[in-house]
C-alpha cells in the first residue's frame, strides 16, 4: 500500500490516504467521500510518502522525479 496525503477543496481536511495505485495518474484530482462535509468532494493530492525512507515528497517534486526517470531511460 502507498500512503497519499489528500485535502478535501471544500473544507480544507488533510487525511493519509492508502491505496495500492498511483494517485498522479488522476491529474491531483479525485473525488471522495469527505466524513466532515458529508459528501462527495473534490480531493487534491498533496503528496506521497517515499515507502522506503517513509520521506514526504510533495506533488511538484514527485513530478519532477518522474520527468527525471524517463529522461534517462
Amino acid at each position: 500500500m502507498t500512503k497519499w496525503m489528500i485535502k478535501c477543496t471544500k473544507c480544507n481536511t488533510e487525511k493519509e490516504f492508502n491505496v495500492a495505485f498511483d494517485l498522479s495518474h488522476f491529474n491531483g484530482k479525485l473525488y471522495l467521500y469527505c466524513v466532515k462535509c458529508k459528501s462527495n468532494t473534490e480531493h487534491e493530492v498533496l503528496g506521497v510518502y517515499d515507502p522506503l525512507t517513509n520521506r514526504f515528497i510533495d506533488k511538484r517534486e514527485l513530478a519532477n522525479l518522474k520527468f527525471k526517470s524517463i529522461e534517462m531511460d
